[in-house]
């Protein structure tokens, strides 16, 4: 009985998968482009973590009110549900890598200012909730592009590895992120203000971070859509 003849490259990827098991490497890990990305993210999200923890300490040094930090919760989650379907069919049309360039690059410019006016003791409430705001709407663009970017990184055999790997960085970061925030605040002088805004230039770098990642992982632009916005956000909705 004739033998059924493998396909070319089977056996090479099949030693390759053996070698990744044996040294305990996730499949995604193999792949340069995505190691590159994976590292950008990790810093980014740990800023992001680092400024939703700081922002609240702001609002309280400058209010001493629970009531503003419930207002600057809802300008922390108001954006992100208003606008992400909107963004879900913005980012489908538009190249990914510039996209997430363009977001995180606003985000970081954000923040930064923040800590500029914080540092400069020229800070006012309405600039965290401003702030906030505009981090919280750039994400709902944001988020969708990169959820859009990972099969331009990996092939789908090692799609469910990248996916699990970026959403190790969300649940690691979120204890992380708010404890070194807070040993930074107290760790820098005597003066709140002046850690609260070493936290965010720092933060601010993380962003910075994903757009230099980003910009040096060369991809194609496959996978835009070529359809009428309008349209596919009615299609979305129906």
């Amino acid at each position: 009985m004739a033998q059924p003849q493998s396909e070319p490259g089977e056996g090479v990827l099949a030693s390759e998968g053996t070698r990744g098991r044996t040294v305990g490497i996730p499949p995604a890990f193999r792949y340069p482009k995505y190691r590159v990305y994976w590292f950008g993210f990790f810093l980014a999200v740990s800023g992001h973590q680092i400024f939703q923890f700081v922002q609240f300490l702001l609002m309280y040094e400058l209010t001493d009110s629970v009531v503003a930090l419930g207002v600057l919760g809802a300008a922390n989650a108001a954006p992100m549900i208003l606008l992400g379907v909107i963004g879900g069919v913005f980012a489908d049309g538009w190249e990914k890598r510039s996209l997430i360039i363009t977001t995180q690059g606003l985000s970081a410019a954000a923040v930064l200012l923040l800590a500029l006016l914080t540092s400069t003791r020229l800070v006012e409430v309405w600039h965290v909730i401003g702030v906030a705001i505009l981090v919280s709407s750039v994400g709902a663009f944001d988020a969708p592009a990169r959820s859009a970017y990972y099969p331009l990184l990996v092939p789908a055999s090692a799609m469910i590895s990248a996916v699990a790997l970026n959403s190790t960085i969300w649940q690691s970061t979120r204890i992380v992120g708010p404890a070194v925030a807070g040993v930074i605040v107290g760790m820098v002088a005597n003066v709140a203000l002046d850690g609260m805004a070493v936290a965010l230039y720092i933060a601010s770098s993380g962003y910075v971070a994903m757009v230099v990642a980003v910009a040096w992982v060369r991809t194609s632009a496959v996978g835009q859509s070529k359809g009428n916005p309008v349209r596919n956000l009615r299609d979305g909705l129906m």
